[in-house]
């Protein structure tokens, strides 16, 4: 599953849009957007795109293949709204789920296998960001790790590790990687791709960052 907000400028990647402009930072997202449906398309037995805002869903919709199901977010911060969503995915008897963001668009189509072979030993996976919070939480069934977190920060992995050591839940790492939030980050991720792992992004959202990069140079 993936949660994704929708795009709105001057609403979304607004530290990226004090640098490319609002509007481009917009562009960004939605592309993301569009970037990992498509590249997440064939995994798993069931897609979830969890939307917000609730009445946005005819926006979402229109780029979204019938292979994906859609669901609204649950009100309040991200833990409670991510907390909502695992406790109705565990419904589901024996289930594996997988949630990712849509600030990672070189997440790896192998990375979702390998979380559930990884879920086969711990109960629970992350995978850690740079800049403190996690790209992928996965869970087998459903555990309390999202009381007491301090959203929006750079404490949110650290702050997950520490809960989930307290209720001694096992738990495995992905290797890290960087949400693309500013322009630093935009310049990394181009570095990376264009230095090993071009296959990572389409050709189209490479080319449309790369103009974005050196325009903004």
């Amino acid at each position: 599953a993936m949660f994704a907000k929708y795009w709105e400028a001057g609403q979304v990647k607004t530290r990226l849009g004090r640098v490319i402009g609002n509007e481009s930072a917009c562009e960004v997202h939605l592309m993301f957007l569009q970037h990992l449906v498509n590249r997440f398309n064939a995994c798993g037995d069931r897609r979830t795109l969890v939307y917000s805002p609730a009445d946005a869903e005819s926006s979402f919709r229109k780029f979204l293949p019938a292979t994906w199901n859609m669901q609204p977010q649950a009100d309040g911060n991200l833990g409670s709204r991510m907390k909502s969503f695992f406790q109705t995915a565990a419904d589901i008897p024996n289930s594996r789920t997988i949630l990712i963001g849509s600030d990672t668009p070189d997440i790896p189509v192998s990375f979702a296998s390998r979380v559930v072979e990884m879920l086969d030993d711990v109960p629970v996976v992350v995978g850690p960001s740079s800049d403190g919070g996690y790209y992928l939480i996965a869970m087998r069934g459903f555990y309390e790790v999202f009381e007491d977190i301090p959203w929006s920060t750079d404490q949110v992995l650290l702050s997950t590790f520490s809960r989930l050591d307290q209720l001694g839940i096992p738990f495995q790492l992905l290797p890290e990687l960087t949400d693309v939030d500013e322009i630093a980050d935009l310049k990394r991720l181009i570095s990376k791709l264009e230095a090993a792992d071009r296959d990572l992004l389409d050709d189209e959202l490479y080319l449309r960052l790369k103009q974005l990069e050196l325009t903004h140079d």
